[in-house]
């Protein structure tokens, strides 16, 4: 969605220049001078496809025989044939398979021969990719962790990391698009009002860049901001509880367009986590849940131990374009909903993951402050035992957090908003459920049924109640709408005040979302999140006076986590530019190539199926890299 397009179910702002401002390129652009950054230090450095072009000198797709070998073989893998249809293929059989026909057997033998086709069956075409492709891809690795004071075993699949970001670094296609240094653009030429969109105009990364000593990094540093996404996910299909639990990798050196690009593979796969339930140990659910919590510390601790030292000293990394610098890989954002942040910051359930505020201040418009929390510091009872003051302190009783060794790591501000679960899984969901409280369901679907037929907007013949499992594609085409359907509600109309303030609340929140969805940020439209989220919480108090939500506690009603967490969207766009870098939307899209179709493909057999679905990711890679070769 263009930014000087975003349909405002209502102008919160007369002045239409302030999205007029950040429509086109911008109009000043100041770049990081200081200390070098971005210095390159030689420009010989080995591109891969150079090294792949000197053992493909006399045939392009060696070791295919020819174009057609080459293309078919792709086609076989990449189309998510399975081995068993590939050899009916390839293969003679000795069973017919079409009446009438005695066999098969000569029609195969003729294909092969007709293409003339290097391999004959799925197996050797997988030994060729294995085997004779220049490519090695990213191999796997299998550790293997035991859970303290038990005999259960948690294998945890993962990749070489700095393999990984070696890969990501140094791929030619993106040469021409990666940024090396922070910057700071602006919509005027004075300077005056910043423009925020991908993650190095961010003040995150200028503010890493000018530390002072003793954490300063060295002068002529290239900053690799890491960002990582995870997410457990069903791969099972109507029966079964299977679950994966991939973890991705990024930077942000690359433009956000490229990384949400699936078919650009600028977000690799490092990572199946182990996800034991510990339901046979026969330990308490809390016991069981802190288990598995340790457990994926444990995992992720092992994973990026390979960039502790390059993130204190730096560490030399070829670009696709030859040059060379000296490179820091730093923890810089982690796409995640709400449970999985509180699982990498240490946070009990709801609580805020990146501010500490006290939780009886959760559902108001404020942010953490330390003061809040001082009774906590003073109570007795936090210095009784380990588990007593992690409870107090709102913390996990985790020992060792992954982040603890790494270099200048800051996990809670590392966890930015997330649009899809927050809100339009989260905020837009509560609010629609409030307003079917207040004028019925049924009033509420007759609303959506009587929509006009308009260009762009979605219908809904049969109301919102036969809707199952909605999506965020669904919950947008209810917030385009939603305004309209409850200003035309006699119930609200006949509510007097309380219910002009309902409308008025949820106009407010409409206006949030859709803001907090630009593509693009000035220093302006951030002013009118503000204001959008103050004109919310001034006129929310309408859906309790109209029985939407019942609770003793009047002025703190809202104690739910992702409301409070719409007061951190101003600071994310300044510190990581806009949202839509970081929407969990990326990753649930990438569990389709990485996670449920490498699940269909397996044996099923759960001592083995994460190895085969990191085998079928690994050869549709290397296919898939030679491509880009050719």
């Amino acid at each position: 969605m263009a930014a000087s397009r975003v349909p405002l179910t209502g102008a919160p702002c007369e002045d239409d220049d302030v999205f007029r401002d950040i429509d086109g390129q911008p109009r000043r652009i100041r770049k990081f001078g200081d200390r070098r950054a971005g210095e390159v230090l030689s420009r010989n450095g080995p591109s891969p496809y150079q090294e792949w072009q000197s053992a493909c000198q006399e045939n392009a797709y060696h070791p295919f025989q020819s174009e057609v070998d080459f293309h078919i073989g792709s086609w076989l893998k990449l189309e998510n044939i399975s081995q068993a249809a590939i050899d009916r293929l390839l293969t003679p059989q000795v069973q017919p398979y079409i009446s009438g026909v005695d066999s098969l057997s000569n029609v195969s033998v003729q294909f092969v021969k007709l293409l003339n086709l290097s391999f004959k069956s799925s197996r050797a075409l997988n030994t060729i990719i294995d085997c004779k492709l220049p490519s090695d891809g990213l191999p796997w690795t299998r550790t293997e962790f035991s859970l303290e004071g038990t005999a259960e075993k948690c294998i945890f699949w993962h990749r070489d990391l700095l393999q990984a970001i070696r890969a990501l670094y140094g791929e030619p296609r993106f040469a021409s698009v990666l940024k090396y240094s922070p910057e700071q653009h602006f919509c005027d030429d004075e300077g005056e009002n910043r423009i925020f969109d991908e993650m190095w105009t961010g003040n995150w990364w200028w503010r890493i860049q000018v530390r002072p000593p003793p954490s300063a990094l060295p002068e002529g540093a290239t900053v690799v901001p890491l960002i990582f996404g995870s997410d457990k996910t069903l791969l099972t299909q109507m029966s079964g509880d299977r679950y994966g639990y991939p973890i991705y990798l990024t930077i942000g050196n690359i433009p956000k367009a490229i990384r949400r690009s699936p078919t650009q593979r600028a977000m690799l796969l490092v990572g199946y986590l182990p996800t034991n339930k510990l339901e046979h140990l026969g330990l308490k659910e809390d016991d069981a849940r802190a288990a598995r919590q340790r457990i994926i510390h444990q995992c992720l601790s092992h994973l990026l131990e390979p960039t502790i030292t390059p993130g204190k000293k730096g560490i030399p990394l070829v670009s696709g374009d030859g040059c060379v610098r000296m490179c820091h890989p730093l923890l810089g954002a982690w796409m995640a909903d709400y449970p999985e942040q509180c699982l990498l910051t240490c946070t009990r359930s709801l609580r805020c993951p990146i501010c500490n505020i006290d939780w009886r201040q959760i559902g108001n418009e404020l942010n953490g402050d330390e003061s809040l929390c001082e009774d906590v510091y003073r109570h007795p009872c936090a210095l009784r035992s380990y588990n007593v003051l992690m409870k107090a302190l709102s913390m996990t009783a985790v020992r060792e957090p992954f982040w603890s060794k790494l270099h200048l790591a800051q996990i809670h501000t590392s966890m930015y908003p997330d649009i899809l679960h927050q809100l339009l899984q989260g905020v837009l969901k509560h609010i629609l459920d409030w307003l079917g409280d207040i004028v019925g369901d049924a009033e509420l679907d007759r609303g959506f049924q009587t929509i006009p037929p308009t260009h762009g907007v979605r219908q809904f013949p049969e109301g919102l109640k036969n809707l199952q499992q909605l999506m965020g594609q669904e919950r947008k085409a209810i917030a385009r709408v939603l305004l309209g359907v409850i200003a035309a509600c006699p119930k609200l109309k006949k509510a007097g005040e309380a219910g002009q303030r309902v409308i008025k609340a949820t106009k407010a929140m409409l206006d949030f979302m859709q803001l907090a969805s630009m593509e693009k940020h000035s220093e302006r439209t951030v002013l009118l999140l503000r204001k959008c989220l103050l004109e919310f919480h001034a006129n929310k108090h309408g859906f309790v006076e109209l029985g939407a939500r019942k609770t003793q506690e009047r002025d703190n009603w809202i104690c739910i986590p992702k409301f409070h967490s719409l007061v951190h969207y101003m600071w994310a766009v300044y510190e990581g530019g806009s949202l839509d870098n970081w929407t969990t939307s990326i990753t649930e899209r990438l569990h389709i190539d990485f996670a449920k179709l490498p699940f269909r493909h397996t044996s099923g057999k759960k001592d083995s199926t994460t190895k085969e679905m990191a085998m079928w990711v690994l050869r549709r890679e290397r296919l898939l890299d030679f491509q880009s070769f050719v």
